[in-house]
């Protein structure tokens, strides 16, 4: 059995939300940790 715990109120508040925040190494850097591939879908590849 899988289970998921959801929370209301996270991710993306309103469109366009990630792109209105600051120009900021922290968040420049989370970003780009977000959008790279997870080692285990590397090793597939």
């Amino acid at each position: 059995m899988d289970i998921a715990f959801l929370y209301p109120g996270q991710g993306e508040q309103t469109p366009g939300f990630l792109h209105r925040l600051p120009e900021h190494p922290e968040v420049t850097a989370t970003l780009a940790e977000s959008m790279a591939p997870s080692p285990s879908l590397r090793q597939r590849a």
